[in-house]
């Protein structure tokens, strides 16, 4: 028994491991994934004791059990299960603490921007804005240090989503702005790859080294890499769109305009000109049209007066004393005897 121990934990331990695990992995499959987490808790908190809370074994629970807790809470939270979806990200946030049992830093990193994109996300449905807002600035924080994050341009539109509810439409702006640059810095870099991809290809098939076999493999990651690119272009539409509503609520229709135009193509292209949402963007695109219309004329109109008054009269010779200043006593002196009689 003592080498048994020695040699590592206790078999009716591990044994027990397995059977959560297992069971947590059924109930998974069988659509109860509520309860799958219970057990999943439960496997983690037994491995903690067998393996110790920095081992590998913890660590790759304590995965994903996160990334399971986070996927069921905005499951819940489209469901508006409040209590439950917060319980759940609650524990995503425990899982990711700094010194907690994730000792991965890229891993807990990515996993914990995650969490606290999310409970912004809880926050804001619950119409705790300033709450959600202090959740999505962490979020972002993380991002910008990390190396490989999931979505920081999603987490920028979180903020201008906000920011624009709360009134702060310059700022809000400022957040679609960089998201924008993200999304476009992210499909080049898709394209980019596509193509270098479709290059190796064409050398293969030059070279006649690489059969039919290997060109349709070349041409499926290809196409991979396309869809991906797609996937951000279809971000990249309600980007263009929600810089265009902060313009248009700026007042800067003109340029409002011109992001909803951007917005529509990126939405045809992805997804069709019927699609709602493209539909919903030239509604907006229309609506802004005349409103810059509106405005142009209002300009114009100002203008035209500007001009009128602006128009030279003919000059009047100087009075003795000098002009404003002899007038204004004029007046004065003329007020005065009026009020004599």
């Amino acid at each position: 028994m003592a080498d048994t121990a020695a040699d590592g934990p206790p078999q009716d331990a591990t044994n027990s491991v397995a059977m959560l695990d297992r069971m947590a992995q059924e109930l998974e499959d069988g659509g109860k994934l509520f309860d799958a987490v219970r057990y999943r808790e439960r496997s983690l908190l037994l491995r903690k004791e067998l393996f110790g809370i920095y081992s590998d074994e913890v660590a790759e629970a304590a995965q994903h059990m996160t990334l399971m807790c986070n996927t069921l809470a905005m499951h819940f939270l489209r469901e508006e299960r409040w209590d439950a979806a917060l319980e759940l990200l609650q524990k995503g946030e425990i899982l990711t603490e700094p010194h907690g049992c994730l000792r991965n830093r890229p891993v807990r990193t990515r996993l914990r921007s995650v969490t606290l994109n999310n409970l912004g996300c809880f926050f804001k449905s619950r119409g705790k804005l300033h709450t959600a807002l202090q959740y999505m600035q962490k979020a972002l924080k993380l991002e910008a240090r990390a190396a490989i994050c999931d979505n920081p341009a999603g987490t920028h539109l979180n903020i201008c989503a906000i920011l624009s509810q709360l009134g702060k439409h310059s700022q809000a702006a400022e957040h679609a702005r960089c998201a924008l640059s993200l999304l476009r810095e992210e499909i080049a870099n898709k394209k980019a790859l596509q193509q270098q991809q479709q290059q190796q290809q064409q050398q293969q098939q030059a070279a006649g080294g690489a059969g039919a076999g290997a060109g349709g493999a070349g041409a499926g990651a290809a196409a991979g890499a396309g869809g991906d690119a797609s996937d951000a272009t279809s971000v990249l539409a309600i980007a263009y769109y929600n810089y265009g509503v902060e313009l248009e609520f700026m007042k800067k229709f003109g340029r409002a305009l011109e992001a909803y135009r951007e917005a529509v193509e990126a939405s045809t292209r992805d997804l069709g000109a019927e699609h709602p949402l493209t539909q919903g963007m030239l509604r907006a695109m229309d609506d802004a049209q005349v409103a810059a219309d509106k405005q142009a004329a209002q300009r114009a109109r100002l203008q035209a007066r500007k001009a009128a008054h602006a128009t030279p009269r003919s000059p009047r010779s100087p009075r003795a004393g000098g002009g404003k200043h002899a007038a204004m006593a004029s007046a004065s002196a003329a007020y005065g005897k009026g009020r004599k009689k």
